[in-house]
């Protein structure tokens, strides 16, 4: 895997957790801010710059049972079953949304 292609996927990485730990939806980045004691301006910039400190990834660690390998690089080694079950029904959830989304964007193109 090449550096670049371990940036690109931090952002979606790190939602995926933030899915995977149960905070999707309506005011889920709020709630999972708080969960992790981090404000909501830096969950966004995880997610949308691809921004994170070495204390945000160890905290994210600690409160999520998220290997730091995985946010930081995709490695799913560290990874248990449960992990690794949760995260795919996470893929599944933001695939469907992004999928939703781009219909939603085409439409209002048409009008």
């Amino acid at each position: 895997m090449m550096e670049e292609d371990v940036i690109r996927g931090f952002g979606r990485r790190a939602r995926l957790i933030r899915y995977a730990a149960g905070f999707s939806g309506r005011g889920g980045i709020e709630k999972f801010a708080e969960h992790l004691g981090l404000g909501r301006d830096i969950i966004e910039k995880m997610e949308t710059e691809r921004t994170v400190t070495a204390r945000q990834a160890v905290q994210i660690k600690k409160m999520t049972g998220f290997a730091t390998d995985y946010l930081l690089a995709g490695d799913t080694a560290g990874l248990n079953s449960d992990q690794l079950r949760r995260l795919a029904a996470a893929e599944r959830k933001l695939s469907a949304e992004e999928r939703s989304a781009k219909k939603r964007a085409g439409r209002s193109q048409q009008r």
